[in-house]
């Protein structure tokens, strides 16, 4: 699984009315998923406002038919702020669980199409099963609580 780059950075204060002497002096971007053009629907979308590598404000938007509106919308409070690292962590620890999973089902579906499941096939669910639940796990504590200094 790849992880979508980062297409367009935004000068912090170049935008809403933002005024860029309040910033004490320090680089703030706002790093937005890539689209196509403004008319496009989006499936996800994240943007992030940094100031160094602090993470300021976050808000993710999923398209989602369970939601409100079919749309899931997360914003972090300004209050928490986030390290930029925790935020690749968190990235890591996931991508990460989706290989082990996209792996794991290659490897059941092809004993499903050959008929060889056995007390093997079990241990393999488990097994994937634990190591996605670690990912997941470090993934969550990664990003739960921001790191004090």
């Amino acid at each position: 699984m790849t992880v979508p780059s980062v297409s367009r950075y935004r000068p912090l204060g170049h935008e809403d009315g933002v005024d860029s002497e309040n910033l004490n002096a320090q680089a703030g971007q706002m790093l937005c998923a890539p689209t196509k053009s403004e008319k496009t629907t989006f499936m996800r979308s994240a943007n992030v406002t940094l100031l160094g590598d602090n993470v300021i404000q976050a808000e993710v938007a999923i398209r989602h038919s369970k939601a409100a509106g079919g749309i899931f919308r997360a914003i972090a409070q300004p209050d928490v702020q986030w390290k930029l690292q925790q935020l690749q962590d968190l990235g890591n620890h996931i991508a990460r669980a989706s290989k082990l999973l996209f792996e794991a089902d290659l490897r059941i579906f092809g004993q499903c199409h050959s008929d060889q499941f056995t007390q093997e096939s079990g241990e393999l669910v488990l097994s994937a099963s634990k190591a996605v639940r670690t990912e997941i796990c470090a993934a969550r504590n990664a990003i739960v609580l921001p790191r004090r200094k």
